[in-house]
């Protein structure tokens, strides 16, 4: 272990001499400090602290991520350009343990780095929310929105495939029999894609003066914590763009005592009543393609754990209004304080840029500096692509309705991007600030995914794939400056 340590603290001592790494350092922190001052999202006091939150730790792990490559590439590939690891081997050192003690000291650098850069990140962001002219509302809503850890539940998602199949049925049973019995297999399927779409958007959409509900399940019936809810509507069509306000009304499940006179049930407990209770007195403005959150009391969870809120489109124009099923709406429930989660995020940021420094010294031990950036940089674009084509994929095939539509070229690129994320782990699997920022939870499930899945059981291999051929690399080949 002496010759691992001493490894360790020689490769420290290399980064600090770095003139690259140091330029990196000071943009680092003259990031933290300027990021905080200047950005003011659309205004108010909670887009002030959330933008400010976001950005500053985007920016953290984003500088940590390009130094730890840079750092990794090059702390491997000029030991052996130079030879200076021609001296090392000759002592009784293995080259596993040359290895693993960059990528151990690079990684402790830059762990260091990121618990530095996160504390100031915390204190400039609680300074600024401190010393801010904020109101006492404004306050106690980005107490409650950003600084804090909430759980996130989703409504129940309905039975399309099921709801697909009755609709056709029904459409089916309309025609005359000559015409139902012409309908080829071909033309069925068709007509199911086609009544798909149907459903989906009937599901997602509210038209004029209807209303629509949402079950959600899961959540402590004996909390006390306030319950959130969070949506994006939109008007018209699913489009951020030419969106306008719009008028609506919120109503929640709640139990109601029975009223007087009523006996009791066979329980001996006192009967009550369900009825829903909206949240305001009148139809309520709606921001349309932009998130918006409401208070609830939590007396809107049932014993069963469950809560039912329903939504009344009231649109001057007359326009249905629409729910996309990934925005929910969601109901968010404290959980944690706002430090835990602070802290979860910066666990997985260390994670993230401890995978990049395993891939950047698998590459810079193979090769140059240069042609190991170049191979790292391809690695990152090649999972990102992946993942946001099959992302893109499941917009589109699944969301309007049209799975089983692709093209011969839809098929080609989406097998090849499942193929490539068979062996590439994704960068944005890592990315957790706009949880953060958004006041959700970050849980220990999803910590563990990216931590363990992620970043050991799939990384791993990698790095001791690239370790393995540092090993059998032959250095007599390589020529000398």
């Amino acid at each position: 272990m002496t010759a691992f340590f001493a490894i360790v603290r020689l490769t420290c001592r290399s980064l600090v001499r770095s003139r690259v790494f140091q330029l990196l350092l000071a943009a680092l922190f003259a990031t933290i400090v300027a990021l905080p001052m200047t950005v003011v999202g659309d205004g108010t006091a909670l887009a002030h602290i959330q933008v400010s939150l976001k950005y500053s730790l985007g920016a953290v792990g984003m500088i940590l991520s390009i130094s730890a490559i840079w750092v990794g590439c090059s702390v491997m590939g000029e030991d052996v350009v130079s030879r200076r690891l021609h001296l090392v081997v000759a002592k009784p050192v293995s080259r596993w343990l040359v290895w693993f003690s960059k990528w151990a000291g690079v990684v402790v650098a830059h762990g260091v780095l990121l618990a530095l850069a996160g504390g100031m990140v915390y204190a400039l962001v609680l300074w600024r929310f401190d010393r801010s002219d904020f109101s006492k509302s404004e306050k106690e809503r980005i107490r409650g929105e950003i600084l804090t850890g909430r759980a996130v539940f989703m409504p129940e998602r309905p039975p399309i495939e099921e709801l697909t199949r009755k609709e056709l049925e029904k459409r089916l049973s309309r025609l005359s029999p000559d015409r139902s019995r012409g309908i080829t297999s071909e033309r069925r399927e068709e007509l199911l894609w086609q009544v798909r779409k149907d459903v989906v958007a009937s599901l997602g959409g509210v038209p004029p003066g209807r209303t629509r509900l949402w079950r959600y399940t899961g959540l402590d019936p004996s909390g006390d914590s306030s319950i959130f809810l969070r949506y994006r509507v939109y008007v018209g069509k699913v489009d951020s763009s030419g969106q306008r306000g719009s008028k609506g009304m919120w109503l929640a499940r709640v139990n109601l005592p029975a009223k007087s006179g009523a006996g009791k049930g066979d329980d001996g407990k006192k009967e009550s009543r369900t009825v829903f209770v909206p949240h305001s007195m009148y139809p309520e403005d709606i921001p349309c393609g932009s998130f918006a959150e409401m208070r609830m009391t939590p007396k809107v969870v049932f014993p069963d754990g469950s809560v039912v809120v329903g939504f009344t489109n009231y649109d001057p124009g007359r326009k249905p209004l629409f729910f996309q099923p990934k925005d929910g709406p969601k109901l968010l429930v404290e959980e944690t304080g706002f430090l835990s989660n602070y802290l979860r995020a910066l666990l997985v940021l260390f994670a993230k840029i401890a995978f990049l420094a395993g891939v950047a010294c698998a590459a810079g031990g193979l090769f140059s500096t240069p042609v190991a950036i170049f191979g790292v940089v391809s690695y990152i674009l090649a999972g990102s692509f992946s993942a946001y084509l099959l992302g893109v994929r499941d917009w589109i095939f699944e969301s309007s309705g049209m799975a089983g539509k692709e093209t011969l070229l839809d098929i080609v690129g989406n097998t090849l991007s499942e193929f490539l994320l068979l062996f590439i782990i994704p960068i944005q699997n890592f990315e957790v600030s706009g949880i953060l920022s958004n006041g959700e939870l970050i849980t220990w499930v999803l910590v563990a995914k990216i931590v363990l899945l992620d970043a050991v059981l799939r990384g791993a291999p990698l790095m001791a794939l690239g370790a393995w051929l540092y090993s059998r690399r032959e250095l007599g080949l390589v020529t000398g400056k």
